[in-house]
């Protein structure tokens, strides 16, 4: 299928702007509601949740895999006790030929299948529970190669610190039992008399169970936190600490299981096999073995639940990094989290109603076989294309018949799923919706080849026809490409060589974020914590100049430790990328990038010299950062600090509706009521609750309505979430309900605008409707920060892009020293006032965007047309070429639908009246921190 149509068919129009449970700026704040009864349900519920969620899956894994090993570990200890005690039961005498044979033998299995049992099994029982935890409890979507891919991940890292913190557990339980036995022996020859066995049974169980917490909490900070050795230690005893305040009632419920569940098989092989001691540790061995593995998940998943606890509990706690790099998202939670309601306790009214899409499940059934037929059936076209237009049109209209199926199956799926990842059952139906779009795609891949070789008059000549109208501009595109389509064998050949020319990004994936270990940093605290991508921008925003500056520094040397690496992978890609762009006779590699979106070369230009116009401007803003920091030079670790007093106000959810249609009033009577029915009739799902996906999104389903996922928390942040995830949803509705389906889907150059506007007008509104210095201050600040970081880095991203290919397009080497330099300069350009160092200079080894070339000049011309429109909706009139932007959908290239709203990215007068309202911010700005 074609690209457009693959897009919708794999994520239903999902526009994953995530505003994530971070805030918008890169703020967390802990919103921990105490209440002591939730605080000791919350961990058993989840610990519930974690053990019943795949519980059958895991241990069919878990037997097939280990317990056959299991199962002869335990048979050759028996058959190395009968070789002791019973040897006669062997046919031989103690000490004969056959006795020592098997002792030999099975002494070396023992040791074999003993090493497999804790070097595999245990952290594998365990990891599964931490795989869940990233399901369930924190709603990464993660499916099928993705998923495996992060336990494989996760698997290495626990492996790693495994033998280490075992190793103390079991040295310490031995002395402590050693140390309990000689006390107890002691004291009971004085005091205690029979006692004394009891006491040394009971107080040596109960000091070796201390040591679980700490160390299966050093396991899960193994997993979770990217540490390992001491340092995991010392976090799990940390966190036992904390664990023994916030889920003592978890950590009680599982001591108790494991000693009921130790007495009762005790017990139970007493009562088979008498007093036979070889009997009796024969049974009592095989139920251990099949007992274990359930019994060690349970294990696993409260310790996981425990450990979610002591972070949950603690002010100052690292947040939670877990990141979906398939996708190109990110999701970062907030220091702490809100207590959650089950999803069964949110009012109807607060959810969305995915019911609109199919009423019940036969129907969504009947729909997927509908579209299996469909797909089946397909192939049949092939090589009919160019017989007639009749032949063409009916491949067209069964392409479209197909992806719009795909697309309510999969969106009904996945947005179930997304209610609470860990449903198996929703998890199913979203693969077996994957799976019937990659069916589709491999079915339809003659398609477009094969409308090319139909001559471009006669092509064009069909298309005119009425019954081709809503076909009209896909033929168009198609064929706008015909001079850089090549022939079927050159295209398969480029097809097949595309997985060795994208490797680079996947090299660069795995040594960012799985190899390189980017140290500790020592926090405001005192205390020493993991650096990664996630926390290197938690101290970023740090009030501390300490600890940005050695947050900042450490971070780039594990870049610069690499930089050969780096520089190699980089230069892999740039290189990708021109061959691609000469052997499809293009320009350039800018060009080829544009060429799909329709996106003239002079937008990428205009876009940078406009930018360069108005860095007076920035420099300006800079330097009130450095005057209130009152720092002597400001320093790049010290652009992101904020520089006015909070005001991310309380905002309940019903506030947070009004807000956003009053911010939008002068959008019309008829946005309005859009909006009051997306409050009304079941678009929004709206609070956090256990499994649900973080972050927020929306997403579009063709003939019905779009919907909105968000986790609402109570802040303006959210406030202003909403606003933007509604921008998404009326220019999906508004595009479907005026266009067919074929043309509705817009695409990401324009995406981005409505909800933009959305944001910009939330912030006009606020402003004109503040009087307080101090929150005027911190709303122009935070517009102000999104303009510098989305217009301005932006746009420095992509000069260097533009750049660093033109080097290699001209044969110039792209080594270390001239990529860093050029960087440098750059720096040096846009934050002109800034001391820029040798660190930010190889600041481009670490932007994962770069792997994409050319893609995030759109940020930055999104926010220009955002801001341009709303600019022009408040004091222009232009509301009715605004809304009919949003109803143009795909009917067209983006650039064509901005011009006609009135914003022409051709020419950089329109990047420069956007740059003219940031410039106005930071007069107003200026005055208020005087």
């Amino acid at each position: 299928m074609s690209k457009c149509v693959a897009f919708i068919a794999l994520l239903p129009r999902v526009c994953y702007t995530v505003h994530t449970m971070q805030s918008r700026h890169d703020k967390a704040r802990l919103r921990e509601k105490k209440n002591a009864y939730d605080g000791e349900q919350r961990p058993l519920r989840f610990g519930w949740r974690l053990f019943s969620a795949r519980l059958g899956q895991r241990l069919a894994a878990f037997y097939l895999r280990g317990g056959l090993a299991l199962l002869v570990l335990t048979t050759a200890g028996i058959f190395l006790a009968a070789a002791y005690f019973e040897p006669g039961l062997l046919g031989s005498v103690r000490g004969g030929y056959r006795a020592d044979i098997i002792l030999v033998l099975g002494g070396g299995a023992t040791i074999l299948l003993a090493g497999l049992t804790f070097a595999y099994l245990l952290p594998r029982a365990v990891t599964a529970a931490y795989e869940e935890t990233a399901l369930i409890c924190f709603g990464l979507p993660h499916t099928g190669a993705v998923q495996r891919e992060e336990a494989t991940r996760a698997f290495l890292r626990l492996k790693g610190v495994y033998w280490w913190v075992m190793l103390v557990r079991y040295g310490t339980g031995v002395l402590f039992g050693f140390g309990a036995w000689a006390a107890a022996r002691w004291l009971g020859g004085r005091f205690l008399g029979d006692w004394s066995g009891p006491v040394v049974w009971a107080f040596g169980i109960m000091l070796f169970w201390q040591s679980r917490f700490p160390v299966s909490l050093a396991l899960s900070a193994a997993v979770h936190e990217h540490v390992s050795g001491v340092s995991a230690l010392r976090r799990g005893q940390k966190l036992a600490g904390r664990a023994r305040e916030t889920a003592p009632l978890a950590g009680l419920i599982t001591f108790c299981a494991v000693m009921l569940l130790t007495v009762g098989v005790m017990e139970l092989s007493l009562l088979l096999s008498g007093e036979n001691l070889l009997m009796r540790g024969s049974v009592t061995a095989f139920l251990l073995v099949l007992l274990y593995p359930p019994l060690r998940l349970l294990l696993a998943a409260f310790d996981t639940a425990v450990y979610a606890e002591a972070c949950r509990g603690c002010p100052g706690v690292s947040r939670w990094h877990i990141g979906a790099r398939g996708i190109r998202t990110k999701s970062e939670t907030r220091k702490g989290k809100i207590d959650m309601n089950a999803r069964d306790q949110i009012d109807a009214s607060l959810k969305w109603k995915l019911d609109d899409i199919y009423a019940t499940e036969e129907l969504w059934e009947a729909d997927y076989a509908a579209a299996q037929a469909l797909v089946g059936a397909f192939p049949e076209h092939a090589g009919k294309l160019s017989l007639s237009a009749d032949a063409l049109y009916a491949a067209l209209c069964d392409e479209s018949r197909i992806a719009l199926l795909i697309d309510h199956v999969y969106a009904y799926a996945h947005l179930h799923k997304d209610e609470d990842n860990g449903n198996a059952k929703y998890q199913g139906m979203t693969d077996r919706a994957i799976q019937l779009y990659v069916s589709a795609q491999a079915a339809s891949s003659f398609l477009e080849p094969e409308i090319l070789t139909i001559p471009e008059e006669t092509l064009l000549g069909w298309a005119a026809a009425e019954r081709f109208a809503r076909f009209r501009f896909r033929i168009g595109d198609i064929d706008r490409r015909r001079a850089h389509t090549l022939s079927t064998e050159e295209e398969r050949l480029l097809a097949m060589a595309e997985e060795p020319l994208s490797g680079a990004d996947n090299i660069f994936t795995m040594l960012t974020d799985v190899d390189l270990d980017y140290g500790t940093v020592v926090d405001e605290k005192g205390e020493a914590v993991k650096l990664t991508h996630g926390t290197y921008n938690m101290f970023l925003v740090n009030p501390d100049r300490r600890v940005r500056r050695d947050a900042y520094e450490t971070f780039y040397q594990a870049y610069r430790n690499m930089k050969n690496t780096l520089n190699a992978t980089y230069s892999a890609s740039v290189k990708g990328d021109v061959f691609r762009a000469r052997a499809h006779r293009f320009d350039g590699s800018l060009e080829a990038a544009l060429h799909g979106n329709g996106v003239p070369v002079p937008v990428y230009e205009q876009l940078i010299e406009a930018v360069h116009e108005m860095l007076p401007v920035l420099r300006k803003y800079l330097d009130i950062r450095k005057r209130v920091l009152g720092v002597d030079e400001l320093e790049m670790y010290d652009l992101y600090v904020p520089i006015t007093a909070d005001g991310d106000a309380d905002m309940p959810y019903e506030d947070a509706k009004a807000l956003v249609k009053a911010a939008l009033k002068p959008l019309g009577a008829e946005y309005a009521a859009l909006l009051e029915e997306a409050y009304t009739k079941g678009w929004i799902d709206v609070y956090e609750t256990p499994g649900k996906t973080s972050g927020a999104f929306c997403a579009e389903t063709y003939g019905t309505h779009p919907y909105v996922l968000l986790n609402f928390q109570g802040k303006m942040d959210d406030a202003f979430t909403l606003g933007h995830e509604l921008g998404h949803a009326m220019h999906s509705h508004y595009s479907a309900e005026a266009q067919p389906y074929e043309t509705s889907n817009y695409r990401i150059l324009a995406a981005e605008v409505a909800s933009t506007v959305n944001e910009t007008l939330m912030t006009h509104y606020l402003l004109a409707n503040e009087t307080d210095q101090t929150k005027r201050a911190y709303y122009i600040t935070q517009f102000l920060e999104s303009f510098r970081t989305t217009c301005f880095r932006q746009t420095m991203f992509a000069e260097f892009e533009l750049k660093a290919h033109r080097m290699a397009e001209s044969g110039e080497p792209l080594t270390v020293e001239s990529l860093s330099a050029m960087y440098r300069a750059l720096n040096e350009l846009y934050y002109e006032g800034a001391h820029v160092d040798d660190n930010i200079a190889i600041e481009w080894m670490r932007i994962p965007h770069f792997y994409n070339a050319f893609y995030v000049y759109q940020y930055a011309t999104g926010l220009c047309s955002a801001v341009k429109l709303a600019d022009d909706i408040l004091h222009g009139g232009a509301v009715e070429r605004y809304i009919n932007f949003l109803k143009s959908g795909g009917s067209d290239y983006p650039i064509e639908e901005l011009k006609a709203a009135g914003v022409d990215l051709t020419k950089k007068e329109s990047i420069i009246a956007s740059l003219n309202v940031f410039a106005e911010y930071v007069n107003e700005l200026d005055e208020l921190l005087k």
